[in-house]
């Protein structure tokens, strides 16, 4: 629909104005929508519409952003609270993009996680390329867990994972057993790959 404003008398600017429909516009060459989630306002007005738990949806989806929780199941259980809302999958990308940029304070991701190992008291060692200054391995062990595996030393196993993550690292799980054959999670590492080299870099932080 275009439309424009029109003084009702031209030699009087400070007289009356009218909206006026241009080329036809008035007439809609679509249907009515049936469907309110295709309009952007509806949907902002119901991310912060509150649910039958009184929470605003917004408090929700904060709260299952930080329990890892995926946007599809986030947007199933706020349809099921309640039916009539029209936000999709979108919005909630968006919303839990905006609480992942509140919480990283203006780090990078990779500079909040090394803040919260430090804040913790987390064991953690990084290697990062000289050429670019990107991360090329990085090793961190729960500060619990350095006593027990003291204890429990004898035998170490490396799982090695197929899966990535976003900087292409495969994960590297280092696990002991214990003396009652119970499995206790030594450390974990993101490596470049699965070449000597990068597991005598894991072991050797592993030792110490």
């Amino acid at each position: 629909m275009n439309i424009r404003l029109e003084e009702v008398d031209p030699d009087n600017v400070e007289g009356r104005w009218i909206f006026v429909h241009l080329a036809g516009s008035d007439k809609h060459n679509h249907p009515p929508s049936q469907d309110p989630s295709i309009h952007p306002g509806h949907r902002r007005r119901d991310i912060y519409r509150l649910i039958p738990s009184d929470l605003a949806t917004a408090d929700v989806v904060g709260a299952q952003n930080s329990a890892g929780v995926s946007p599809q199941v986030v947007i199933s259980t706020i349809r099921r609270a309640g039916p009539t809302s029209s936000i999709i999958d979108k919005d909630i990308s968006n919303r839990m993009d905006a609480e992942r940029r509140a919480a990283l304070r203006g780090d990078t991701p990779t500079e909040f996680l090394l803040k919260q190992l430090e804040t913790n008291g987390f064991f953690y060692k990084v290697d990062v390329n000289p050429d670019n200054s990107r991360l090329r391995s990085m090793f961190w062990s729960h500060p619990d867990i350095q006593d027990i595996y003291g204890w429990n030393s004898d035998v170490l196993i490396l799982d090695c994972t197929y899966k990535t993550n976003s900087f292409d690292l495969p994960l590297l799980n280092i696990i002991s057993m214990t003396n009652t054959n119970n499995v206790l999670p030594i450390a974990q590492c993101w490596r470049p790959g699965e070449k000597e080299e990068n597991f005598v870099w894991a072991l050797n932080n592993c030792a110490r």
